[in-house]
């Protein structure tokens, strides 16, 4: 149940403007698409693939895309999820991100079965008094002549 976001930027470092842009993210499967949004250009959203129609970039000029998921409840944990967007231009060619990964954790849970820690400490600090009390109630007999 817990957010993952991807910001990808689209940025043209060049001279000359690149055109018909186009962004696709193939999601990971154990993410559910929440919402995704753009500075510029188109989005659609068809299962897990994530296609953004951005246009001309021009030179200097930066686009933003984000990418809200949710992690689903049946994703099995703990799991390793990769994730690379890649970007077409016909005159700027095509290009990959780096290998993004969100690391599940496996779930939680509290340990089962046995007796809460504190009461161990507890038995031993009764069985400890125990001990003693009896020790010093047989000193006292004996000291008494009662032993």
């Amino acid at each position: 149940g817990e957010e993952v976001t991807y910001v990808i930027h689209v940025s043209n470092r060049g001279r000359d403007a690149a055109v018909d842009v186009v962004v696709t993210d193939e999601v990971p499967i154990y993410l559910e698409i929440t919402g995704v949004t753009s500075t510029q250009g188109e989005v659609e959203v068809t299962g897990q693939t994530v296609t953004v129609h951005v246009g001309t970039v021009g030179p200097g000029f930066t686009v933003e895309i984000v990418i809200h998921t949710r992690v689903r409840d049946d994703a099995p944990a703990p799991i390793d999820l990769e994730n690379i967007a890649t970007l077409r231009s016909p005159n700027g060619g095509d290009r990959t991100s780096d290998p993004v990964s969100v690391y599940i954790p496996g779930p939680y849970l509290p340990p089962t079965g046995g007796r809460h820690p504190a009461w161990g400490v507890l038995a031993l600090l009764i069985g400890g008094l125990a001990v003693v009390g009896a020790g010093t109630w047989a000193r006292l007999r004996v000291r008494q002549g009662g032993g």
